[in-house]
């Protein structure tokens, strides 16, 4: 984050975040509040029951409501035709408004839980469901549902075709699909590398973990709008995904669709294997 971006973030929540002067305390400044939650974020939250934890999902709780209609405001018609032509001046794939996937958000086992937060990858998580734009930031987010990444061929979903029996039409189809979706992918990796606290066990209740969750998804759109592709992270991530050309996508089921959403495929097949290149 640039210091004129962390500028921008501290002019948005210093209302909020100034706690009133009385004569037996003086309180922790904006500025400390704000310094204390990006350090760990960036880190590892590994907080107990403190000032400290109590000033982080504060300011969390702040920056999301404060930044959320900015930067990442209820998609409007104009918007979605925006992200539409960015899909298909980048990346050259048609009518796309975002692309989908899910990340489990490791959690320690929270008490009388049961297996209600124990995922098929073995441990306990939160589920983040993102859909992002051909320019990495997020378009919408979910944080705490139960989510599935094995996600269904439907006439406004796709989805690859099976490996089984590709000929050159389906296979570059599958190539121009995994090219659009790894934009959910990297913005991901670029979330991941910037707050590293996602990296390991959150250790905190369910609840207040969302509440870190949707902060940090917030400020990486707040950094992507003002530090653009100049900013460390997106460029080292951005790199890494361009030097790996393998298909991105890595479904647990087969997920055969409607026949609707079928023809739809075959017709988007069609279209980019005999579009100009």
């Amino acid at each position: 984050m640039s210091i004129s971006t962390y500028d921008f973030l501290l002019s948005k929540v210093n209302r909020r975040l100034t706690k009133i002067t009385t004569n037996y305390r003086s309180p922790i400044s904006a500025e400390e509040r704000l310094v204390v939650t990006l350090r760990s974020l960036a880190f590892a939250f590994r907080m107990g029951k403190s000032t400290i934890s109590n000033i982080v999902f504060e300011t969390c709780q702040i920056i999301w409501e404060e930044l959320v209609e900015e930067f990442m405001p209820i998609p409007t018609e104009n918007c979605l035709k925006k992200v539409i032509a960015d899909y298909f001046n980048r990346w050259k794939f048609p009518n796309c408004f975002g692309s989908i996937d899910g990340k489990h958000c490791q959690i320690r086992c929270p008490p009388n839980s049961g297996s209600h937060y124990f995922n098929y990858l073995h441990y306990f998580s939160v589920m983040l469901q993102a859909v992002a734009g051909a320019d990495k930031k997020f378009l919408t987010i979910e944080v705490g549902g139960r989510g599935d990444e094995a996600y269904p061929l439907k006439s406004y979903l796709m989805r690859p075709y099976p490996r089984r029996g590709l000929n050159p039409k389906k296979e570059y189809f599958n190539k121009c699909l995994s090219t659009a979706r790894k934009c959910i992918e990297c913005a991901f990796g670029i979330l991941c590398a910037k707050w590293r606290f996602l990296n390991k066990d959150i250790e905190t209740l369910p609840d207040k973990a969302c509440i870190l969750i949707k902060c940090a998804c917030i400020l990486h759109n707040l950094v992507r709008d003002k530090d653009g592709d100049s900013d460390l992270h997106y460029r080292h991530i951005s790199e890494q995904y361009q030097e790996n050309n393998q298909p991105a996508f890595n479904g647990r089921r087969n997920n055969r669709g409607s026949s609707r959403a079928i023809e739809i495929r075959e017709q988007l097949a069609d279209y980019l294997f005999h579009l100009p290149t």
